[in-house]
């Protein structure tokens, strides 16, 4: 007895299930001098039976009375089978195969393995199924191995029961904690994220949370956002806060590029490709493996060359121009827009299954005229880097001056905020703060012909008069002057629709976004 104690002592240590039950089936076998010893485990929801050894076990309906295995679960009872009783059970199919393939031709004894507990009483969690001789198994009831053996079985089943419900427990912990944790992470990111898209409005705020949540998602990001919003940034912020902060951030304007060498560009060249390919070159998508690839002026993109994205977003290779090999990127996609691509759609410029690849995640940037609380804090910022880059000290803007940015109708956004005051930050004096009469200067000289401001006595002032042309002193410089301004009235006009804006100047798109690019005029 203290044998089979210290035999049993030893399984305790393991919480391997199917090595101890077989250790404990060669151990009855050995000590209670029998063929074979077998055990059936009921599942936790006591809905299938299955034996423990087996390497695709059976799953046994323990509501299945044609077999005995129900009638010893449902009695909680031991059931000796002679040989003559064991041909009445053989009519049942499962039940014949299972014998036949054990070799078991003889007398069986059936017992279900018990554990009682205080709140449930007694549970049945298992069958023992012994095969020997008769003699052997009418004594099996009494033999104090097999009931040692058995009640061992029984307790040792229920702590394993215990502890498996303690790390269900511990793993609904575990990620509740790691839940709380990746929430404190995601505020602390959209806290750092403030630093560079600034503003405290709710709108905001929530892109901020959105950015986060895009960036730790594998998803394809397009952003969406009229001309100035910060669409850059953003995809900049997806890229800072995602697994690939690392790797490269690859960018390109769609619109900027002549349509003959946006292929090249993204695909790169083989040497010999066309007039001009000297040498090999890498395209964007290469050199965007494991980063992001920003496009941004997707919407510009020609009709032919979004089939290929199309397919390169699919299946991760692509083909130089002129090559011959597919070569794999395994990158990011974040896509920008100022247009509404649904409306490209219907216009048939834009592909429909793009857009659906391109908007997996859509993050709308706002407008500013939507975050006019954000105002002071932007105004703020922008002085303060004016001043870190000029080694200056402008102290600030007055209460009238921001009260005129505040009531003006103006119909940019941040990026031409910035500007602004970057102009008023130059025309004032170091050390002194930005004062309504600079403002109103500033106002009248970036806007004049096309702008209506609100001055601080509240009127209304149309500046339709132009500069005095007796200040002209460069003829040329004043002609690219007056050709931007006009590029920037329309731009506004059409609300940055590049397209529009072309026709209406009779020029074509093309020519419209070198100018663009040339001068300066970023309407993103």
């Amino acid at each position: 007895m203290h044998t089979l104690y210290s035999k049993l002592l030893i399984l305790l240590g393991t919480q391997d299930v199917q090595q101890t039950l077989e250790q404990v089936c060669d151990l009855a076998v050995q000590l209670c001098d029998l063929q074979q010893v077998h055990i059936f485990l009921l599942s936790e929801d006591g809905l299938s039976l299955s034996e423990h050894k087996s390497a695709q076990p059976q799953d046994w309906d323990p509501l299945d009375f044609d077999a005995p295995f129900a009638h010893v679960l449902h009695n909680a009872q031991s059931q000796l089978i002679t040989a003559n009783k064991l041909v009445y059970w053989r009519s049942h199919v499962d039940w014949d195969h299972w014998l036949t393939k054990q070799g078991i031709a003889g007398p069986i004894h059936l017992s279900a393995i018990t554990h009682n507990t205080a709140h449930q009483g007694e549970q049945v969690l298992g069958i023992t199924v012994a095969y020997g001789t008769e003699s052997q198994l009418a004594d099996l009831d009494r033999n104090i191995h097999f009931q040692f053996i058995q009640q061992f079985t029984g307790q040792w089943l229920q702590l394993l029961a215990q502890l498996k419900s303690q790390k269900q427990a511990g793993s609904l912990l575990a990620l509740s904690l790691k839940s709380h944790q990746q929430t404190q992470t995601s505020e602390l990111d959209s806290q750092a994220l403030e630093q560079k898209l600034v503003g405290s409005t709710v709108i905001m705020q929530a892109l901020r949370k959105q950015i986060i949540k895009a960036a730790q998602s594998p998803l394809s990001v397009l952003i969406q956002g009229e001309t100035g919003t910060g669409k850059e940034l953003v995809a900049q912020a997806v890229k800072e806060y995602s697994s690939r902060k690392k790797q490269a951030f690859i960018a390109i304007n769609c619109a900027a590029i002549p349509e003959t060498l946006l292929e090249s560009e993204l695909f790169g060249h083989q040497k010999g490709a066309f007039s001009g390919a000297t040498k090999d070159k890498d395209g964007l998508l290469k050199q965007a493996d494991g980063g992001t690839l920003f496009l941004d002026e997707i919407g510009d993109m020609p009709l032919a060359l979004q089939a290929k994205l199309l397919r390169v977003l699919e299946t991760k290779t692509f083909r130089p121009v002129g090559g011959k090999v597919d070569l794999h990127s395994d990158f990011r996609l974040v896509a920008a827009t100022h247009v509404e691509l649904q409306q490209g759609q219907k216009h048939s410029q834009f592909r429909l299954d793009l857009y659906h690849r391109l908007s997996q995640y859509v993050l709308r940037i706002p407008s500013l005229s939507e975050r006019l609380g954000d105002l002071p804090e932007l105004v703020d910022t922008f002085i303060k880097t004016y001043n870190q880059l000029s080694r200056k000290n402008i102290i600030g803007i007055g209460y009238h001056a921001l009260q005129l940015l505040e009531k003006n109708a103006f119909s940019g956004n941040v990026r031409e905020l910035k500007h602004l005051i970057d102009f008023a930050c130059a025309m004032t004096e170091d050390g002194q703060e930005i004062e309504l009469s600079i403002m109103q200067q500033c106002f009248a000289t970036k806007y004049s012909g096309h702008t209506t401001t609100v001055l601080g006595n509240g009127q209304n002032h149309n500046n339709h008069q132009p500069q005095s042309l007796h200040g002209i002193t460069d003829l040329n410089q004043a002609m690219v002057a007056f050709e931007r301004s006009i590029i920037c009235s329309r731009l506004d006009v059409f609300n940055g629709r590049r397209s529009d804006a072309a026709e209406s100047l009779g020029i074509p798109k093309r020519t419209l976004a070198h100018k663009c690019q040339k001068m300066e005029i970023d309407n993103k």
